[in-house]
């Protein structure tokens, strides 16, 4: 019964966590990117942009462009793996350093005929230097490096624009990561060197998109996937309460959902929502939203489901904390 209960409590945090990094934000249209206006098409998933809203020499160029149809869906074909590449630092990888600890984006740029990887963890991995975006050939071999470090911490996503070599980056360093980045290559048109602009555009303020988290261009369109940041705690004790952790990941995160077997009234979640009124009320940008037990007799085994916390009720809390406004 131990090990059940274990095994369940273990699923409910994993599937809180799945909750918030699974939520999409809605997205604006083409024309609404490119002119700042937050009217658009709703959609669900994906953030779809035309090219010509996010930089202004692009809209010059692909102003006469409009998207190609799409190819209807075909069935699946068989896959085979052609090739895999070590980007660590280990025997067979990219050595010396720097290397790529967690390639998180990859694209073919058909002017250098190779790829462009990015990596949304080198600044927190002490061994991997200062350079984040890799330079490569198909088969893999390490050409050069660069960073974004100066206007993006965490590139988790990149994509190219292979009408006129710009370069999107999408940003998933938890703090400010509702942007994208667009590169310019600059009159000499190569990648990484002085002349190199950047333009940012804001997905959170114009269509919510508050964790930019990956980034693809096709069919003269930029598409952004947004996810939500989020962070478990699992209280392993009641007293002493660790209200330190709680009150902090609250700072950073500005919502609470607390969800227990217990039943509501009287149980530990009304203690922790307390402690958040009590000096972490400042930090909510939503209520603290609890699902719980009901007020009544824990029923026998058959009954049990009914009684606890389902995926449903998880679900919609976790909906509503993120809708809040």
């Amino acid at each position: 019964m131990k090990t059940k209960w274990l095994n369940r409590k273990l699923y409910s945090a994993l599937l809180i966590l799945a909750i918030f990094i699974s939520s999409f934000s809605s997205i604006g249209s083409t024309q609404a990117f490119a002119q700042g206006n937050p009217r658009g098409i709703q959609q669900s998933g994906m953030m779809e942009v035309h090219q010509t809203g996010l930089h202004k020499t692009a809209a010059a160029e692909l102003s006469s462009l409009a998207p190609a149809a799409l190819m209807p869906a075909a069935s699946p074909l068989p896959v085979t793996v052609v090739h895999v590449t070590d980007t660590s630092n280990g025997p067979g990888g990219w050595t010396p350093s720097p290397a790529s600890p967690d390639p998180s984006g990859i694209d073919y740029w058909p002017l250098t005929g190779g790829l462009l990887v990015s990596d949304s963890e080198v600044d927190e991995n002490p061994f991997s230097g200062t350079k984040n975006v890799f330079q490569a050939t198909t088969s893999g071999t390490l050409v050069s490096t660069c960073s974004t470090l100066s206007f993006s911490s965490e590139p988790s996503g990149v994509a190219i624009n292979p009408n006129n070599n710009h370069v999107f980056f999408s940003d998933d360093n938890g703090v400010s990561a509702d942007r994208v980045f667009e590169l310019s290559l600059g009159p000499d048109g190569t990648y990484c060197t002085a002349d190199d602009t950047v333009t940012t555009t804001h997905v959170g303020t114009l269509y919510g998109a508050t964790d930019a988290e990956d980034v693809a261009y096709g069919n003269n369109t930029v598409f952004v996937a947004d996810g939500v940041n989020a962070e478990v705690i699992d209280v392993c004790s009641v007293k002493p309460l660790d209200s330190d952790t709680i009150l902090s990941s609250v700072a950073r995160t500005g919502r609470c959902v607390i969800v227990h077997e217990a039943a509501r009234s009287g149980g530990v979640g009304a203690e922790i929502a307390a402690v958040l009124a009590d000096e972490g009320l400042t930090s909510l940008l939503a209520p603290v939203t609890r699902v719980t037990g009901y007020d009544t007799v824990v029923p026998l085994a058959r009954l049990e489901d009914a009684y606890l916390p389902d995926v449903d009720r998880i679900l919609v809390a976790a909906r509503s904390a993120l809708e809040f406004t």
